[in-house]
């Protein structure tokens, strides 16, 4: 069950996974139109008008509400379960997610009809957010991978987008975060394995339309450390900055000495942040570590363990220290705080294979205490984000049908509708 680290890492979808060709659909489509030429062509473009204006469902990848009206996701032109092509667009929503709006940028509608595509969304503060697209180029007779990447910046919630100069690299974007409309950077996956995961990271200081190389891991697999200070070794989840100068890149290991990397000049050099927490608590099964989440200069992390119900980290003086508080019992294995101020948060738990415990925790002071709170009936759901301690939404992205489901109370009721576009 995902929350807001899958803004950075689970946020990012390639097109192939999703689109099923049936050449044998799209010739007895073609036959029927034949078959309808002539006489029956007014009555032809009358029904293609009714069903142009018709509202439609909406299948959503990934949703990425910021408020509990307003919210961008990536979906589906179509029902990805049946039989025919679809293609990923950008939309928007005004009113809770209850209808959709086709926000994709014009220049990027070329690239997303290939099957090599990947997207990753950062939905900035007001209407702003920011998309990139990359475009996987393979040479099969070398083996290697050559990829076009191109960031799409919006301003006025899509109406229109820049578009970046072309980022030439290995890898796709794991990660994007802005701490302003200038400053971004951008986590670059170059693979990963046996718990190795070399990266690059690139800055922006124009809002996305031009991107510097910065920093990066060793690329092979010997394992090791850049000049740069970053290693190789640990999952990297997700970049994200309290300044233009402090951030941090976390991620997934069976250590924490690498799990939670600092910056404190803006990317340009790492290094290993010492956490309250004992080393030999990853050991067994590993430990999941969230971005940061600052309000002012005080900041949270989410230190997930398996087994255990994990820690909360807590910063007052902008990430230079941080003190630990074990979670609640009962959220196993890993468990993801997101906080809305510096005092108010939700706690939602992960039960086996994304299952949906029957309670989640709030906190009024900083995740000193959290105050159980049981949930009312939700369906099978794959991920679950609150926007405020009261407002939430669920979906399925796996589910033939394409609901989505909201509280306003913090989960004691939910609610269930399908999305229209």
């Amino acid at each position: 069950m995902r929350s807001r680290r899958a803004r950075h890492a689970a946020a990012m979808i390639s097109l192939a996974a999703v689109i099923t060709l049936a050449s044998s659909g799209c010739a007895a489509r073609a036959a029927g139109e034949q078959q309808r030429a002539g006489p029956a062509r007014a009555d032809s473009l009358t029904a293609r008008a009714t069903s142009a204006t018709k509202p439609m469902p909406l299948w959503l990848q990934t949703l990425q509400m910021v408020s509990a009206r307003t919210g961008w996701a990536l979906a589906w032109s179509g029902n990805p379960n049946e039989r025919s092509p679809v293609t990923m667009t950008l939309v928007r929503t005004r009113d809770g997610g209850r209808t959709w709006t086709d926000v994709t940028p014009v220049a990027a509608r070329p690239l997303i009809t290939s099957l090599d595509t990947y997207f990753l969304l950062f939905p900035g503060p007001g209407e702003r957010a920011w998309l990139a697209v990359t475009r996987q180029r393979s040479n099969a007779e070398s083996g290697t991978t050559r990829n076009r990447i191109e960031v799409f910046g919006t301003s006025d919630g899509g109406r229109t987008w820049t578009t970046s100069s072309l980022i030439h690299a290995p890898g796709v974007p794991g990660s994007l975060d802005f701490v302003n409309s200038r400053d971004g950077w951008l986590l670059e996956n170059l693979g990963e394995a046996m718990n190795l995961n070399p990266v690059q990271v690139y800055m922006t200081t124009d809002g996305g339309r031009r991107w510097s190389l910065i920093a990066k891991s060793p690329p092979g697999p010997q394992g090791g450390t850049s000049r740069s200070g970053l290693p190789v070794s640990c999952i990297k989840a997700g970049i994200g900055f309290a300044t233009q100068r402090a951030g941090w890149i976390s991620g997934a290991c069976f250590t924490l000495s690498d799990a939670l990397l600092a910056t404190t000049d803006g990317g340009l050099r790492w290094a290993a942040q010492p956490v309250p927490v004992a080393a030999s608590t990853c050991q067994s099964g590993g430990c999941e570590v969230t971005s940061p989440q600052f309000f002012g200069r005080t900041g949270f992390v989410s230190v997930g363990t398996y087994p255990g119900p994990g820690y909360l980290l807590t910063s007052r003086n902008l990430g230079a220290t941080w003190s630990a508080v074990r979670l609640p019992p009962g959220n196993d294995p890993y468990p993801t705080a997101t906080f809305f101020s510096a005092r108010d948060g939700v706690l939602i738990p992960t039960g086996p294979q994304e299952s949906h415990p029957r309670v989640f925790y709030d906190t009024a002071n900083g995740g000193r205490t959290w105050r159980p709170v049981p949930q009312g009936h939700l369906g099978t759901v794959t991920t679950i984000e609150f926007t405020s301690p009261s407002s939430g939404f669920a979906w399925n992205l796996n589910q033939a049908s394409p609901l989505i489901y909201a509280t306003a109370n913090g989960g004691r009721s939910w609610s269930s509708f399908v999305p229209l576009s």
